[in-house]
């Protein structure tokens, strides 16, 4: 798990794809009155989090277009039920939709929306969860809708159009390769240019 702050919110990037996953967002997360997942998809891991968390009296919102409307394996028909169940545990506020009706984690938060205290924002350690996330807390700049439903949709709908020149400058240009053995560095770098991207965001919208 990995820790930045946006604008005075506490923003947790985690994958959960283990027990230590849930620990450390939970361990986080308990203190705060709100807890928001925002582009996290609905798993057997996230929904032990939620349960965690609701069981701890925290307010828990989830904004994701993982849901899968026509399961085709396993894993899908997971994501499916425990999307259901994440829309049945969590508070009226939740919206879990699929990518085939939301192209654009976005999309489904308003600027500023979670910019309130003692809330924390979990979500993943992705370009286009960060662009939701930066929206959600009111920090926001002209095209990022349009950026997040391009970085959403597949590789072959993206032909032909590019970010910001300001994503890519502060953002992908500067991540090392990934390595399978030390992932670490790469995601702690990662993190770090988040962190970056969003201060320069910021200070630009400041001035402005």
């Amino acid at each position: 798990m990995y820790k930045i702050v946006i604008d005075g919110t506490p923003v947790l990037f985690s994958d959960f794809l283990s027990e230590d996953d849930c620990a450390s967002v939970i361990a986080e997360a308990t203190g705060a009155a709100r807890v928001v997942f925002i582009g996290t998809p609905c798993t057997p891991l996230l929904v032990k989090t939620i349960e965690e968390l609701v069981f701890r009296d925290n307010y828990v919102v989830v904004r994701d277009n993982n849901d899968i409307l026509s399961p085709r394996d396993k894993r899908e028909r997971e994501i499916k039920t425990c999307s259901e169940y994440v829309r049945k545990l969590t508070s009226s506020g939740t919206i879990v939709r699929s990518r085939e009706t939301c192209l654009g984690c976005a999309s489904l938060v308003r600027e500023g929306e979670f910019k309130i205290e003692q809330t924390v924002v979990v979500t993943q350690l992705e370009v286009r969860t960060l662009l939701a996330t930066m929206k959600a807390l009111g920090v926001v700049y002209d095209g990022l809708d349009e950026d997040d439903a391009i970085l959403e949709a597949t590789r072959r709908e993206r032909a032909g159009k590019s970010f910001t020149e300001l994503l890519v400058q502060h953002l992908l240009v500067e991540l090392p390769l990934f390595d399978w053995q030390n992932p670490e560095r790469y995601e702690s770098t990662k993190a770090a240019l988040f962190a970056q991207f969003v201060a320069t965001v910021h200070d630009l919208t400041y001035l402005s």
